[in-house]
């Protein structure tokens, strides 16, 4: 099996069309909105009011009724995340939550080298200094079992709050995870973050039940819907109604200046602009600067920066940008090597997955450089680096048609103790390989994704939304774009035209010195407009058939559209 391009428009139902028009969406946005299975503008941005109550999901009643008694009797609780930027904003949310409604929490998150992911026993004996009565664990604690039986060794109960995908037995304890059997709640797609902000949102509902609080007296939540917003983003999970209403909110909140001083301070350092910033800003902008903290260093800097009140705001956000600085050198390197390995690995064109390895990789890297292969090749793909007693820690990422988490369970089913531990998504997980089990896996890896793929998931689909039409191609469309909730599930609209290229510059990367990316100025239809190629320093032709995203640009005062270029046919 060999991975093939294809282009493919996408299709939309005219009475769907007809439907959003009536309701005063413009024609050709109502057929991008149609073709991602949106029928009613209502669809488009969920109000606030119409999420689904917090009682849909499953023990999260019981765990608020909990947390508050536990509050009452002046009991020390500790919240435990993960170091990505869902675990982050996780974090936040449930800290800053509780705080609000004066309920005494402090919170630890992991060190990525020290601790490894989740609850771990390592975890646990740190966070039993602090003495704490409860630990509630945020986007993690699902697969946790060795942690929580160390805290329950220590007479500690722990509360899960998770996402991630349940194994076949869960921990004893109460858990809160909207995967998990028996959950009526109507999204799966919630993150870490979402997650954490149902608990809040049912500690207050019963604090109000108590009578500790009315509605009127409940202090506001802006803040805690737009770090939702990020972590739901960055954290790609799927863009259903309830993350659409959570998205839209949370934007909402940041554009308003409503985010809190930390948000507002990275927004600043990433040079993007408050009052117009996307989905797209802060999946490229913010997500990889709070991710930086955890990849890099500690994650601490990214929580204390969003709970800042702004006397450290500034330092933290720039130190955030620094050590994303500092990232993008280390990936360029590991990019570069993985290449070598991908050349050697893939000279067989059978080869239907890819494994690199190279001792020295930076762990808290191995992710980001698994999707730049997965995506380059096309081929399910895992990164690995050297660990203590010569075992290997990976991250993995997959195509639609291999669901990781199920091949990584076959495997440790076919060769039990090969992986000494995995969890994770369909898209993306992680593991930890006993030392000098590489071969092994790459063989049984090979084998169940051979088993797993088709062809026809090999056939990298790039879909189109056609050509824009030429009302659209100005500020005014842009900006209507712009305002999407456009993520996984629901895909930023790329449209495909012939343009006439006018002029043409090679930017120079800030960091390497390298060519990195085209800046041009094109005419489509003969309107004209700038337009940028990210890592891209070369056009063979003048008159190129191009897919692009339409987004706004802001330099030096001056706001115009911009297409973004994705790919050349």
């Amino acid at each position: 099996m060999q991975e093939q391009l294809v282009l493919k428009n996408r299709e939309w139902d005219p009475l769907a069309v007809d439907a959003l028009v009536a309701d005063k969406v413009p024609e050709w946005l109502a057929r991008l909105y149609a073709s991602r299975g949106i029928s009613e503008a209502a669809q488009i941005v969920p109000r606030p009011q119409d999420l689904p109550v917090p009682a849909l999901m499953k023990n999260l009643t019981m765990m608020a009724t909990e947390i508050v008694d536990m509050y009452r009797r002046n009991k020390k609780i500790l919240v435990v995340g993960d170091y990505d930027c869902d675990g982050a904003t996780a974090s936040a949310i449930m800290t800053r939550g509780l705080q609000q409604v004066g309920i005494p929490i402090q919170f630890l998150v992991p060190h990525r080298f020290e601790h490894g992911y989740g609850l771990t026993p390592e975890v646990v004996r740190q966070a039993l200094e602090r003495k704490p009565d409860l630990i509630i664990t945020v986007d993690c604690g699902i697969s946790s079992f060795d942690g929580i039986e160390v805290a329950r060794q220590a007479g500690v109960p722990v509360f899960v709050t998770d996402h991630h995908l349940p194994g076949d037995t869960l921990p004893d304890v109460l858990i809160v995870n909207p995967n998990q059997p028996g959950c009526t709640f109507p999204s799966r797609n919630l993150c870490g973050a979402g997650v954490a902000l149902y608990v809040v949102r049912a500690v207050r509902d019963e604090l109000v039940k108590q009578g500790v609080f009315t509605r009127a007296t409940l202090p506001p939540v802006n803040a805690l819907f737009s770090w939702v917003a990020i972590g739901t983003i960055a954290d790609v999970v799927g863009l259903d109604w309830v993350n659409r209403g959570l998205v839209a909110y949370g934007l909402d909140s940041i554009r308003r200046g409503m985010g809190g001083p930390g948000i507002q301070a990275l927004i600043s350092v990433a040079g993007k602009r408050q009052s117009m910033l996307s989905t797209t800003d802060i999946a490229f902008g913010l997500g990889p600067r709070i991710n930086a903290a955890g990849r890099m260093a500690s994650m601490d800097a990214s929580v204390n920066l969003l709970l800042d009140n702004g006397e450290d705001a500034t330092r933290l956000a720039h130190e955030l940008d620094t050590l994303n600085k500092e990232r993008r050198v280390v990936e360029g390197d590991m990019a570069a090597q993985a290449e070598v390995q991908a050349a050697n690995y893939l000279a067989d064109p059978a080869k239907v997955t890819l494994v690199a390895f190279e001792p020295e990789w930076h762990q808290g890297v191995i992710g980001i450089v698994a999707g730049r292969l997965k995506e380059k090749h096309w081929r399910p793909t895992v990164a690995l680096a050297a660990i203590d007693d010569g075992q290997m820690k990976g991250s993995a990422r997959s195509i639609p048609g291999l669901h990781l988490r199920d091949c990584l369970a076959r495997v440790d089913q076919l060769h039990p103790g090969l992986l000494l531990k995995f969890g994770g998504h369909s898209a993306a997980a992680g593991l930890t390989l006993r030392a000098g089990g590489l071969e092994l896996f790459r063989q049984a890896f090979e084998k169940v994704a051979r088993e797993m793929l088709t062809d026809e998931d090999l056939t990298r689909v790039m879909w189109s939304d056609g050509a824009l039409p030429s009302e659209a191609l100005s500020l005014e469309g842009a900006s209507l774009l712009n305002d999407g909730l456009w993520g996984q599930a629901m895909p930023a609209p790329m449209f495909v035209d012939q343009v006439v290229v006018k002029d043409k510059r090679v930017l120079m990367d800030k960091i390497s010195g390298e060519p990195r990316h085209l800046k041009l100025r094109v005419s489509i239809r003969g309107i004209e407009m700038d337009a940028i190629w990210f890592n891209q320093a070369e056009l063979n032709t003048d008159q190129p058939v191009l897919a692009y995203q339409l987004s706004i640009n802001e330099y030096r005062g001056i706001v115009s559209p911009q297409l973004m270029i994705q790919g050349q046919f």
